[in-house]
């Protein structure tokens, strides 16, 4: 059964996927995902890698500044946190 509320957010979820605003390829923020979940990495070369990529993008000002807030709150998430405080 689809209710009113799945058809309105079946629209806005259209519009998102159609808009070019919305819809632009973010290069540094997959590559700092895969530095997020590289386990070979230590927490400490993920943050300099990671701090790299955002200063690119700030540099670029690009739309994919805004998306970094979500790749560090990933790489906290995922770090256990005695490799946190050891830095």
């Amino acid at each position: 059964m689809t209710t009113a509320m799945d058809k309105d957010l079946a629209a806005m979820l259209a519009r998102a996927k159609a808009s070019t605003k919305f819809n632009q390829p973010m290069p540094l923020v997959d590559n700092a995902l895969l530095i997020v979940n590289d386990a070979s990495l230590s927490y400490n070369d993920k943050v300099s890698q990671i701090e790299v990529l955002e200063l690119q993008a700030k540099a670029e000002a690009t739309h994919q500044l805004a998306a970094f807030a979500e790749v560090w709150e990933s790489l906290h998430a995922l770090t256990p946190l005695d490799e946190v405080t050891e830095r």
